[in-house]
């Protein structure tokens, strides 16, 4: 399998996962894979009254760092970005708005997830 289609397979599978993860926890899908000029959203979901963004991460080698800390300053205004176009086209909040990472390792016959809920604020403080 050619590098960038096993990258879209790895990333792909951990959205899986991830979404799995919290239909569990009972959270519903909203979007998945939302896209808008700003940016991409991994997977929105909704729990009550609270709609959750969440960025997924995903690794194959253990000697990678956590996947969680490659979301950067940048990607976090990216992010920012695409969840004001997602907010003013597709679901005005009437609720919180959080952000959540997840983080998932994959092994060759296991697998890893850490989540990091309310990993950083929607609108950051000036």
């Amino acid at each position: 399998m050619q590098r960038a289609a096993h990258r879209r397979w790895v990333g792909a599978r951990g959205e899986r996962l991830a979404l799995r993860f919290l239909r569990w926890r009972g959270y519903r899908l909203v979007a998945r894979n939302y896209r808008c000029p700003e940016g991409e959203l991994d997977l929105v979901v909704r729990r009550g009254v609270t709609l959750v963004v969440v960025e997924v991460r995903t690794v194959t080698q253990d000697h990678l760092a956590n996947p969680l800390d490659s979301v950067g300053e940048a990607k976090r205004a990216r992010l920012r970005r695409a969840i004001k176009c997602f907010l003013a086209l597709e679901a005005p909040p009437h609720g919180r708005v959080r952000v959540d990472l997840i983080g998932i390792r994959l092994y060759s016959f296991r697998r890893r997830l850490v989540w990091r809920r309310d990993a950083f604020p929607v609108c950051p403080s000036s």
